[in-house]
């Protein structure tokens, strides 16, 4: 059976995450500014970046909208604080 059909059927919460990715993960530094990473977030068309801070963390399109435009805070503020 293919992934597709997994997919299709309901059964894809038996296989392995590496095999859903259908590309690289996109990953900014800590020092990146929210801009940055929504800028990065628009070229390569995907809904969330990892930050590839200490622990690793994940900022996504709602944390954008609700922990950044939502709280007033500029587009200068790192990634770190949003996350």
């Amino acid at each position: 059976m293919s992934d597709l059909s997994l997919l299709q059927t309901g059964s894809s919460l038996t296989l392995p995450v590496k095999r859903l990715l259908t590309r690289p993960p996109l990953f900014v530094d800590p020092g990146a500014t929210v801009q940055e990473a929504a800028q990065a977030m628009q070229r390569a068309a995907v809904g969330s970046v990892l930050v590839t801070s200490e622990p690793p963390g994940i900022v996504s399109d709602r944390d954008l909208r609700g922990r950044l435009i939502a709280a007033g805070l500029s587009s200068q503020t790192p990634v770190t604080e949003i996350m």
